[in-house]
């Protein structure tokens, strides 16, 4: 992994570490907007990783593409990009600490699993 990468990883790292402490603070309106971040940027990495520079775009489908990673996604995974879209984020309330909790551990699972394309 090269330094860029390595500097994408740790600041989605970060990001991962940020939702939860929303989670712990009840914060659920948040939790969606930093795991969308820390997916975005796990896969800044694998770009980065590839000696390209990734777009400055927010879309999840199209900067896993650029990675090549589309191909390789089950449908789980690929469901949490379309999920995680900003455009399409489902609106959480103050009582969804499930809903969180399963986006963190699902957003988590992704994070491992790019990781290990690198």
């Amino acid at each position: 992994m090269n330094d860029e990468s390595k500097r994408w990883i740790s600041l989605a790292n970060y990001d991962i570490e940020t939702a939860k402490t929303m989670l712990n603070a009840k914060s659920y309106e948040h939790v969606n907007v930093v795991c969308f971040q820390c997916v975005k940027k796990a896969l800044k990495a694998v770009i980065s990783n590839n000696n390209e520079t990734p777009p400055n775009g927010h879309n999840l489908i199209e900067l896993a593409d650029i990675g090549n990673l589309c191909d390789l996604m089950n449908d789980e995974q690929t469901n949490l990009l379309y999920i995680l879209d900003p455009l399409k984020m489902p609106i959480i309330s103050s009582d969804d600490e499930t809903i969180c909790n399963d986006l963190i551990a699902k957003t988590e699972g992704l994070i491992e699993w790019i990781k290990q394309q690198l």
